[in-house]
C-alpha cells in the first residue's frame, strides 16, 4: 500500500527565521540534516542515500548518485541521472563537522537517519517543539540561490 508523503513534502517554504527555530529545536545529526537539506534542495530519499564518496568538500559540491524509494531501498535518483549540487559555506561546515577522521567512501553521511518514517517522526517532533504545525523536508525549506 503506498504511503502518504504529506509529512515529507509541503508546498510552502519556511523563512530563514523559521528554519533557525527548527534547527534550534533539533539535536545532531538532525541539525546538520536540516541545514544540508535547506542549502542543497536534496529530496528526502537523496539525503538518506547520500554517501561520503559523493561529496567533495574542497570543490564545494556533492553528487546525487542515488535515492531511497518508498520502501527504503536504494535506487537511482528521481531524474534517473546523477547530478552535481553546489555546497554553501554553511553546508560545507556542517558536513566537515560530521565527517569522520577516517572516511569510508561507501559510508552514509547520516548513518543514524535511515528511513523516511524516521524522518517524518523526527520532523513532526522538531516542528512541534519549534511551535509550527507539521512541516516537511526538503520541499518546505528555503531553496539555495541559483548557481550562475
Amino acid at each position: 500500500m503506498p504511503r502518504s508523503h504529506a509529512a515529507i513534502q509541503v508546498p510552502r517554504s519556511l523563512s530563514h527565521e523559521q528554519l533557525g527555530k527548527l534547527q534550534a529545536e533539533a539535536e545532531e545529526p538532525w541539525q546538520s540534516w536540516i541545514l544540508v537539506a535547506a542549502r542543497t534542495g536534496l529530496r528526502c530519499g537523496e539525503l538518506l542515500a547520500l554517501r561520503w564518496k559523493a561529496i567533495d568538500l574542497k570543490k564545494r559540491e556533492l553528487h546525487v548518485l542515488a535515492s531511497l524509494n518508498d520502501h527504503d531501498e536504494e535506487t537511482s535518483p528521481k531524474s534517473h541521472q546523477a547530478r552535481a549540487v553546489p555546497l554553501s559555506a554553511q553546508a560545507v561546515a556542517a558536513l566537515e563537522a560530521l565527517k569522520p577522521e577516517t572516511v569510508d567512501g561507501e559510508a552514509f553521511v547520516f548513518p543514524t537517519i535511515r528511513t523516511r518514517d524516521q524522518v517524518s517522526g523526527a520532523l513532526a517532533r522538531i516542528s512541534k517543539a519549534a511551535g509550527r504545525s507539521r512541516v516537511g523536508l526538503p520541499a518546505a525549506l528555503p531553496r539555495p540561490p541559483p548557481a550562475h
